[in-house]
């Protein structure tokens, strides 16, 4: 390895807070979680990281653009954006349309986390379909498909049940 071949400080520590992000997030979604099976457990802490991520990460990008220039600042946070904008300058300098994406990232991407979050933890009908544990939640007692089942049978009823367990999967 040669001599520049190290990571800077900023990406030392933006590596490190990504890091830390994680496992908070990890742990708050695990604290979250409790009681539940391991796909809610596994989406709380994959929700809450990516909460703390737009809120802590992006949220500071678009308070940044807004006070300042990020080229101009100190702090910490500002360094690790300036490493990123050695790659795109238009990161360090203000550039509307990336400040306009990240306040949409923010907003809809953040809030979205909690709502499906909170979703989750309260066990709303509207929480993700994939994420509900079997059983959990009963068929509905009028299928969607119940004219291509003419019988009234046991085994009909299965059918058409595990048809839409497929289809809504």
């Amino acid at each position: 390895m040669g001599a520049g071949s190290g990571l800077g400080t900023a990406a030392g520590g933006s590596l490190l807070l990504c890091a830390a992000l994680l496992a908070a997030g990890c742990a708050l979604g695990l604290r979250l979680g409790r009681g539940r099976g391991a796909a809610d457990r596994a989406a709380l802490a994959w929700l809450c990281y990516d909460a703390l991520v737009h809120g802590a990460l992006e949220g500071s990008f678009v308070y940044l653009s807004f006070m300042g220039n990020i080229a101009d600042s100190d702090s910490f946070i500002a360094s690790l954006w300036k490493e990123y904008g050695k790659a795109d300058a238009r990161w360090v300098n203000f550039d509307p349309t990336i400040v306009s994406v990240e306040i949409l990232t923010v907003v809809l991407d953040g809030s979205l986390a909690l709502v499906l979050m909170y979703a989750i933890v309260t066990e709303k009908y509207y929480r993700p379909k994939r994420w509900q544990q079997r059983g959990a939640f009963p068929p509905p007692a009028h299928s969607e498909l119940s004219h291509l089942d003419p019988g009234s049978g046991t085994r009909d009823t299965e059918c058409t049940t595990m048809s839409l367990l497929l289809i809504s999967q």
